[in-house]
């Protein structure tokens, strides 16, 4: 099971962060599109090629003209069902 809080790309980076001290902001409910990459620990390539030709992958969500994202729980279950093969 995954803590929402944070990608399971980063929880190795929050183990050694905290080790040293430092202590991580946990991820926001929305998701900047620059920053879906870093939260899925891919390259940002990789994840417009996924948004983009991917059906499965969660729509993007427009707040404003010059604010879109993604709802980080969108994420996480298609992660999630990608882990288990469903999508």
């Amino acid at each position: 099971m995954t803590d929402r809080n944070t990608a399971p790309a980063t929880r190795a980076s929050e183990t050694a962060a905290a080790d040293q001290g430092h202590t991580l902001k946990p991820w926001p409910a929305f998701i900047r599109i620059s920053k879906g990459g870093d939260y899925l620990g891919m390259s940002r390539s990789m994840f417009n090629d996924f948004a983009q030709n991917d059906p499965s992958f969660p729509r993007k969500v427009k707040l404003s003209s010059r604010c879109v994202g993604y709802r980080r729980a969108a994420l996480d279950a298609w992660l999630e069902a990608k882990e288990r093969g469903e999508a």
